[in-house]
Parts: C-alpha cells; sequence; structure tokens
C-alpha cells in the first residue's frame, strides 16, 4: 500500500510530465523555454510575463535600447569607469540577452 501512494506521485511518468512542465512555464531561477516554434506565440507571452515577473529592469531593454556611453575619443567608457546606473543599465541589457539566449 504504501508504495502505491508513492507511485502515485513519483511514477517515471509524472517526473516526465513535470520537467515538460517546467520547462515550458518557467521556474523562479529559470524562465520558460521554446519547445517547438509552433509554440512561439504562447511562450512569448508566458516568457514576458516570466521576465516582467522576476527582472522588471532587465524586461525594460525590450522597449527602450541602452546604449553604452562613448568617451571624448567616440570610444565606449570602459565598464570599470561607468556611474553606478550606466552599470545597473547596462547589466540589465545584458541580463535580458542572456534570458533570451
Amino acid at each position: 500500500m504504501d508504495n502505491e501512494f508513492y507511485n502515485a506521485f513519483a511514477s517515471p511518468i509524472s517526473v516526465t510530465q513535470n520537467a515538460l512542465l517546467k520547462n515550458e512555464t518557467g521556474t523562479t531561477q529559470k524562465p520558460p523555454k521554446l519547445m517547438d516554434i509552433d509554440d512561439y506565440n504562447g511562450w512569448s507571452e508566458r516568457f514576458g510575463n516570466w521576465v516582467e515577473a522576476y527582472h522588471l529592469d532587465a524586461w525594460d531593454h525590450t522597449e527602450v535600447q541602452y546604449f553604452r556611453p562613448l568617451g571624448s575619443d567616440r570610444k565606449p567608457i570602459p565598464i570599470r569607469e561607468l556611474s553606478d546606473e550606466e552599470k545597473k543599465k547596462y547589466k540589465n541589457e545584458k541580463l535580458m540577452v542572456s534570458l533570451l539566449q
């Protein structure tokens, strides 16, 4: 009887289904994955909602592109010389790219 109870929750099928569900819906640490190109429309809405919920500052960079400041020589200012606010914007831009990849 104990095995029946355990098997109802931990059968190989339910473990597999659980893994697929986590891939599809995401977790607090991982965004939902696009498992098939035919699912793009549903995925894009889930992905957008997930990023807005867990990384709102990064989501802002899908609406407003970040441009790294240039020095007087018209070259990008090194990261270590950016202001704290510019570093935050730079980091959020890179986070958004990373989440999409």
